[in-house]
């Protein structure tokens, strides 16, 4: 007799996932809940916190200066305090720190409640949690106003591979979607005879750097939201000295101590997105890495900088002389 299979989740689209929802009577608090299918293995992505603090940001100033929002991120600056585990409530705040014809500039905490004190003294007790604190610069992308120079590019175009004719699709292992759902959610095109042969990308520009064709899991066109998910869909780059991922076998892990994010254009009507990631230093437990996304002619679409660090686990913290079999330097 055959077990029953467990019924499937349904999954969430991005614009359900990011829906946040005004307190009547307040302006600056809002609601809405960690979505399942966008977290890790053990908590919700970074990327998809962040776009959650840009809807609120959206939300905000369509609420507040409905004649003039600023509706589009520009620049965010994230801090990852602590994580937030998956289908939890949240309280999203709002507090302007300046506003202006031309941007807004807003402090948001993403918060938790502790219900366990309100629930002997009253919902007056209730007290919250700060998991992710974000300062949130917002304009407008579609005013084409002010001066342009140009500039070198930030990836050559004789480096962006060829698509069709370089790359092949990156298939993860299949409990990849199990223990993290929020890696199916984009797809993922490397190099040739990379990925497959032993979970590491190329090193044609060494092993410091990734680069990487990114479409929507969803067939949808990029837009800023994802676009905002996207900045902090990278691994963490030691784990390209790993082969088959041995550093995930053992426990280790690559959190993201925080963020910053800087929105250049507006990616509307494009099916793929170019990323190369870079680690600069990798030294004493602590990594930095750059991203920049640009479309297939190498125009810069959005940048961004993550400062995290390297958490050894039990086995190679108990047994350091194991490094060596983890990770190929």
């Amino acid at each position: 007799m055959t077990k029953p299979s467990l019924p499937k989740r349904e999954l969430t689209p991005l614009s359900e996932a990011i829906q946040v929802f005004p307190v009547p009577g307040n302006n600056s608090l809002f609601t809405a809940t960690i979505a399942w299918d966008w977290c890790g293995a053990w908590a919700a992505h970074g990327g998809y916190l962040l776009a959650l603090i840009h809807a609120t940001a959206k939300s905000y100033s369509l609420l507040t200066n409905p004649s003039n929002p600023h509706p589009h991120i520009l620049n965010s600056h994230i801090q990852f305090l602590s994580p937030v585990s998956p289908s939890t409530p949240i309280r999203l705040t709002v507090r302007p720190l300046k506003l202006s014809p031309r941007v807004s500039i807003l402090q948001i905490e993403l918060q938790t409640s502790s219900p366990s004190a309100a629930k002997y003294l009253g919902p007056e007790s209730l007290s919250y949690k700060t998991h992710t604190l974000g300062i949130i610069t917002s304009g407008n992308l579609s005013t084409k106003t002010g001066l342009s120079f140009p500039t070198r590019e930030c990836i050559p175009k004789n480096e962006i591979p060829d698509r069709e004719k370089e790359c092949e699709e990156l298939v993860h292992p299949a409990f990849f979607s199990d223990v993290a759902p929020c890696i199916m959610k984009f797809r993922g095109w490397v190099l040739k005879g990379t990925y497959a042969v032993d979970m590491r990308l190329s090193e044609r520009f060494g092993r410091c750097t990734k680069d990487i064709w990114y479409a929507r899991g969803d067939g949808e066109d990029w837009d800023l939201e994802s676009l905002g998910v996207l900045c902090d869909f990278i691994e963490g780059a030691p784990a390209n000295w790993s082969p088959n991922r041995k550093d995930l076998q053992v426990g280790v892990r690559f959190p993201t101590l925080c963020m910053t994010a800087d929105i250049k254009k507006n990616p509307k009507g494009l099916k793929w997105v170019f990323m190369r990631a870079r680690s600069l230093k990798i030294e004493n437990g602590r990594f930095d890495t750059l991203v920049y996304i640009c479309d297939e002619q190498g125009d810069l679409l959005a940048f961004a900088k993550h400062v995290s660090l390297i958490m050894e686990g039990k086995l190679l913290t108990e047994h350091p002389e194991e490094v060596g079999r983890v990770f190929k330097l």
